[in-house]
């Protein structure tokens, strides 16, 4: 009977923990950058909340296919922006050493689709800069895909 008490008082405190941090977000995402999935090699992934005032930042977890943040934001408003920030670095195929810092913004209706791919392309890439002569100002341009 005594374990039955502790097992009842764990699972009830466990429903309390995860109701007072807030539903965490669990996004099913791809990201590709110059046409690679990219699965290894992306660090500092973040949201970040940009109001007028102030900036915030969550932490999340990506792996092909999931864009997870542990805690959700609170009080989100019209007037706050939101961005997925993240590096990406390695090598190219002549064993250079490469770091690209991206900051893409997300509208909020995005989150209720049932998925989405981003594709960014870097600018630095002449094939890119040919495809997107428009956008040669910029260090990199992206698309989406999405199912709502």
């Amino acid at each position: 009977m005594k374990k039955l008490h502790v097992f009842i008082y764990v699972f009830i405190s466990s429903i309390i923990i995860s109701n007072a941090r807030g539903q965490s977000l669990d996004w099913n995402l791809i990201i590709t950058v110059d046409e690679k999935i990219m699965y290894e090699g992306i660090k500092d992934v973040r949201i970040d909340k940009k109001s007028r005032n102030e900036i915030s930042s969550v932490e999340a977890i990506y792996v092909p296919g999931s864009l997870k943040l542990e805690t959700s934001y609170q009080g989100i408003t019209d007037q706050d922006s939101l961005y997925l920030s993240f590096t990406y670095l390695g090598y190219d195929e002549k064993n250079k050493y490469f770091e690209y810092d991206y900051e893409i913004i997300l509208k909020k209706p995005w989150f209720n689709f049932q998925f989405m791919i981003i594709h960014i392309y870097n600018m630095d890439k002449k094939k890119y800069r040919r495809r997107y002569q428009s956008h040669k100002n910029k260090s990199f341009v992206y698309d989406l895909i999405s199912l709502d």
